[in-house]
């Protein structure tokens, strides 16, 4: 049998399969171009109103630890709308916390976000809680590398994508969340907190050179400018008054947090008045508040409402 080539077909046919591989590259090329909006945040807006979520790849800080985060923007959002982080506890449960914020965000109409510190990336209270200050061999971590340092790399990214023009935010953690808070006023000077309110934290860092860190701030690298700084911020410590049990938390029983007090609550007093003293004794100006919740244990839900209040109505005058 004779076959007879078409010169014409064979042209056509090369065209239309030289047209496809260029489609493909193009739809692998946007889909890369997606990819990297997600991952990176760099391309399109990744926050829209209602609840969502994405990961934040901190390309100025450490680009190898992503994080998860967790929002919620409500209706009416403007360019001046208030940003509140919200400081996840020991359980890393991001989400949860920003389902628990929802309610209030939509009464005061501020932005929720929510990031999550992975057990993988952030594994014990070092890496998260106390901020990734130091190594395991106690040398100072870059500041890039910092816990604290994320969140004000994500509230740039945060700006960036709702174009936000806030200059500031308010931040507000419970129980290690809390504890976040506590020490990123002490030694995050230079983070554009207008207010901050720690919950419930259970240990603290006590501003005070008589005691070493973590527990003091003696061998922390604070030099006492940064402790005037620190005091003039507007902070807020709120405790639940029968935050006083060893099985509502995951409670240090090390020799240096007992000696903060035998209990949560005992500690947080102790750590206020201990705070007012040392600025009474070295002549600075002291702007922290302490607040007391009846009937609150160790629970979120619980201090929350209280939270909101102080941070958005400001109506404890």
């Amino acid at each position: 049998m004779r076959f007879v080539t078409d010169d014409g077909a064979t042209k056509r046919n090369s065209k239309r399969t030289q047209m496809k591989k260029q489609t493909a590259v193009i739809i692998l090329a946007l889909m890369t171009i997606s990819c990297t909006a997600v991952q990176y945040g760099s391309i399109g807006r990744q926050i829209h109103r209602g609840a969502g979520t994405f990961t934040f790849i901190d390309q100025r800080g450490n680009p190898n630890k992503p994080i998860s985060v967790w929002y919620y923007q409500p209706s009416g959002f403007k360019p001046d709308t208030q940003v509140l982080f919200v400081m996840h506890g020991a359980k890393r449960d991001a989400q949860r916390c920003c389902d628990e914020w929802i309610q209030y965000a939509d009464h005061y109409g501020f932005l929720l976000v929510v990031p999550e510190f992975s057990h993988k990336y952030y594994p014990g209270n070092r890496e998260y809680s106390e901020g990734n200050m130091f190594d395991k061999k106690g040398n100072p971590i870059p500041e890039s590398d910092r816990a604290f340092t994320v969140i004000e790399h994500l509230f740039d990214f945060v700006k960036e994508t709702t174009q936000n023009r806030s200059s500031s935010y308010v931040i507000y953690g419970h129980s290690a969340g809390g504890r976040f808070v506590q020490r990123m006023i002490l030694f995050k000077p230079d983070a554009r907190i207008r207010m901050a309110v720690a919950a419930n934290p259970g240990v603290f860092v006590f501003p005070v050179y008589s005691e070493k860190y973590p527990y003091g701030i003696r061998n922390s690298g604070m030099v006492p400018e940064d402790l005037r700084s620190a005091f003039k911020r507007n902070f807020m410590l709120i405790l639940g008054d029968k935050d006083v049990s060893d099985d509502d938390m995951i409670l240090s029983i090390s020799s240096e947090a007992l000696e903060q007090g035998d209990n949560a609550f005992e500690r947080g007093i102790n750590f206020y008045d201990s705070a007012k003293n040392e600025a009474s004794r070295l002549g600075m100006t002291f702007n922290w508040k302490l607040t007391t919740v009846a009937g609150a244990a160790h629970e979120d839900a619980e201090l929350a409402e209280t939270a909101a209040r102080v941070l958005f109505l400001d109506d404890t005058d």
